[in-house]
């Protein structure tokens, strides 16, 4: 109940339906963001055509598993990407926790549901971007296990990154108090993540394509000597698409099936963790400090407030509203 609750809070498709037939002019919302996905459509057939390219190169080769491991490490990253910054949003930003605590409801149960409504947002962004997996090799991997575990594996596709990001901003608002310090929260730890997953991305390539020197033709026949070991390398800066990838390409054998239940245990164990650290930590966090007594400073007009030219409040004002969009300010 909770979750459909932030869910139709969040997404607001209940309120676009009341305010379309209350106001009619209102519709025209719903119709510009169908405008804006129709203006996506030649971009999305160029990248469908560009994986079936990639599927063909990597089928010669014999390692057209390596398309999952590819796609599915690309789009853990970009949920990570995200989920930071809607894990801040989502737990810490919104004004909802003081009213949900006065509620018959358990800490976890809180911390569940607007986990589950965070994986419900990264459908929208994970589904586009894996649905032409699906279709491409099917004709050669097709059956009831590939499309069963296919599904299964884009739904807890985004729990471990998000785990992931949800701990780690658990763990830093425990210790910070962030009242009056949201803006600044949000930028810090987008450029912040940024260079840390920039770093960490060129370690794991790096690793993943050391080769030593003078062995440069034995790695290679070795590589393709082995069908989709390709998969391994690619994997590396995603473990876990390792045991969805093999649990697609060899979905009929009992490695395929050992793989992918191995990858949705793990999902599952990230998920239920996730639910354990936030019900320690997060009231906790979100509260920190508020315990103690607020002090009440008078303001003096002539002491505290100072004049400043119309040129640097424009200025001031308009870098406040950048920063509160974090995704425009790295864009900027």
């Amino acid at each position: 109940m909770l979750t459909k609750t932030l869910l139709n809070a969040n997404f607001g498709f209940s309120k676009m339906v009341h305010d379309v037939k209350t106001d009619t002019k209102k519709i025209l919302m719903p119709l510009l963001i169908i405008l804006v996905f129709a203006s996506l459509v030649p971009v999305y057939i160029m990248y469908t055509r560009l994986l079936k390219t990639v599927y063909l190169q990597l089928f010669v080769l014999g390692q057209e598993g390596a398309l999952f491991a590819m796609t599915f490490s690309g789009a853990a990253i970009v949920v990570l990407f995200f989920g930071l910054i809607y894990a801040m949003s989502t737990f810490y930003f919104s004004k909802d926790l003081d009213k949900l605590l006065f509620l018959p409801l358990k800490e976890e149960s809180i911390v569940a549901s607007k986990f589950i409504n965070m994986v419900i947002y990264e459908y929208m962004i994970i589904v586009p971007i894996l649905a032409p997996v699906f279709f491409i090799p099917f004709e050669e991997m097709g059956g009831i296990l590939y499309s069963v575990f296919f599904i299964f594996g884009v739904l807890l596709l985004p729990v471990i990154p998000l785990s992931i990001g949800t701990i780690l901003v658990m763990l830093v608002m425990k210790f910070i108090n962030i009242e009056g310090k949201k803006d600044i929260l949000r930028t810090i730890s987008l450029f912040l993540f940024l260079i840390v997953l920039i770093v960490f991305q060129l370690l794991v390539n790096k690793a993943a394509t050391s080769i030593p020197p003078g062995s440069e033709g034995e790695y290679i026949e070795a590589l393709l000597r082995n069908q989709n070991s390709l998969v391994n390398i690619v994997g590396r800066t995603y473990p876990p698409a390792i045991w969805l990838s093999k649990g697609l390409f060899a979905s009929n054998s009992l490695i395929g099936i050992f793989s992918f239940f191995s990858y949705a245990a793990v999902s599952i164990a990230f998920g239920i963790g996730v639910v354990f650290v936030g019900k320690k930590l997060y009231v906790q966090g979100y509260f920190n400090k508020s315990d103690s007594a607020k002090k009440q400073v008078a303001l003096e007009y002539d002491k505290d407030v100072v004049s400043s030219s119309p040129w640097k409040a424009i200025f001031l004002n308009d870098m406040k509203m950048v920063m509160r969009t974090p995704i425009t300010c790295s864009i900027a």
